[in-house]
């Protein structure tokens, strides 16, 4: 049996025990996550969000947010709870303008990591300060960008169906990826995450399923899912944020079903569109819930 055949048979056997899983009795599953605290409201000011794309964790536990609205195109960012620390976008540039700002990663170094729509990626010293810039090879609109811990930085290149790494200052590494639905192509890579242990995680939203590679692009497996986000914990484990049914999975690190919590709707514990999830160092779990306007955190 030729090689691709075999990574055919095993994509379907992770799809299956996954499916299988999911539909497991809800008393045998693990209790849900503890929601600890929100923070947000609609709006312009110091702590309010127009349109929330994604959220990211510092070493040091800080929260980074996009606001990706047209009147905002900023990045905020705030304490472990939610205090407000500060931010930085296009009214507060010297030598950078943040167009259109999708994806926020945060480097072990506490560097802070943006990819911008139109093909750049700027970094940042932890409080906003620019650092520098680099240019992606394109058209890529780019969509969503991670870190992994050798500091190495990876990009959804979306439009083009595939992942690229760079060195910290944006020096290309390597691709990977085309477009179709068998292992290792995509139809719309749309969220990122590295584990610690080197695994990269990505929603390939086209094709309905998180796929992942070793650090170089090497197909590992796959498992089914409408995703709205991936985040990885330091334990190793993936959380994903089912867009139509406004809930959280947590699988392993290989795709096996642990459990999923919430529903639609603006209480504590709902979501209206998860666009993104990060996991802190200690274990804290961030959503960025964005139809309401805030994030949500639990543990």
């Amino acid at each position: 049996m030729s090689t691709l055949r075999l990574s055919f048979c095993a994509l379907a056997a992770l799809v299956l025990v996954s499916g299988c899983s999911e539909d497991k009795d809800a008393a045998d599953m693990p209790d849900a996550p503890v929601f600890l605290g929100k923070w947000g409201t609609e709006g312009h000011g110091d702590g309010q969000f127009e349109e929330i794309r994604d959220v990211a964790v510092a070493p040091n536990g800080n929260v980074y947010v996009v606001d990706h609205g047209l009147y905002t195109r900023r990045i905020e960012y705030f304490d472990a709870t939610g205090k407000y620390l500060g931010h930085w976008g296009p009214t507060d540039y010297s030598n950078y303008t943040l167009e259109t700002p999708l994806g926020v990663a945060v480097a072990p170094n506490g560097n802070v990591y943006v990819v911008d729509q139109k093909d750049k990626v700027y970094y940042f010293k932890p409080d906003g300060e620019y650092l520098g810039e680099w240019s992606v090879d394109g058209p890529a609109c780019p969509s969503a960008i991670a870190v992994a811990p050798d500091g190495n930085v990876y990009l959804c290149l979306t439009l083009n169906d595939q992942v690229g790494y760079y060195t910290p200052t944006g020096v290309l590494l390597g691709k990977w990826g085309s477009s179709g639905p068998g292992p290792g192509h995509f139809r719309g890579a749309w969220s990122i995450d590295v584990s610690p242990g080197g695994v990269v995680y990505v929603e390939d939203s086209g094709n309905h399923r998180i796929q992942y590679f070793t650090l170089t692009g090497e197909y590992l497996g796959a498992w089914s899912i409408d995703a709205g986000g991936v985040g990885v914990s330091p334990a190793g484990g993936v959380y994903v944020g089912n867009s139509p049914t406004d809930e959280i999975y947590h699988y392993t690190a290989a795709g096996s079903f642990i459990r999923k919590w919430g529903s639609s709707g603006s209480g504590d514990g709902q979501f209206r569109g998860v666009r993104g999830l990060a996991v802190a160092p200690n274990g804290y779990i961030y959503v960025a819930d964005t139809g309401n306007f805030r994030i949500q955190y639990f543990h």
